[in-house]
């Protein structure tokens, strides 16, 4: 049985030596260990092998995404300050208040980070990488809050 990418190489035999090119060797080399690699299951194990590398950089990846993404949020929710201020007479502070604007808001993003946080968690320790692939589309989709 020829496998492909292994030829059957019959070149001539230098007649002065008697020898057989090294390279007639290695093909017959080549052929015998591919032969041995699908008796032992090797070629199968190799397929397991990458196929469980790629589903593993996918969920790394993913999760990488997932914490770039809840840095995002985490900065948009430090950036909502209250806008609202008493102050006394002398012109100090007394005390800060978020309208209902800046209220919303802050909201909205925290909202967003336990979302995240959650889908974190759940991938994290229930191999829930699906989920978490779902809470990130929908979060990019505006979809944070639930109003």
């Amino acid at each position: 049985m020829n496998q492909p990418g292994i030829e059957q190489v019959n070149p001539p035999v230098d007649h002065e030596t008697s020898e057989t090119p090294i390279a007639v060797e290695l093909r017959k080399e080549v052929k015998a260990k591919v032969e041995q690699s699908h008796q032992n299951n090797e070629i199968r194990e190799r397929v397991v092998n990458h196929l469980t590398e790629v589903e593993v950089e996918r969920r790394a990846t993913l999760l990488q995404s997932a914490l770039d993404n809840r840095d995002e949020v985490y900065k948009e929710l430090n950036k909502v300050r209250p806008d609202l201020v008493q102050y006394t007479e002398g012109g100090q502070v007394v005390n800060e208040f978020f309208s209902k604007e800046q209220s919303k808001k802050r909201k909205d993003a925290t909202e967003k980070l336990n979302k995240i946080d959650k889908a974190i968690d759940k991938a994290v320790n229930d191999a829930d990488y699906d989920g978490l692939k779902q809470a990130l589309n929908k979060l990019s989709k505006g979809g944070g809050s639930d109003n």
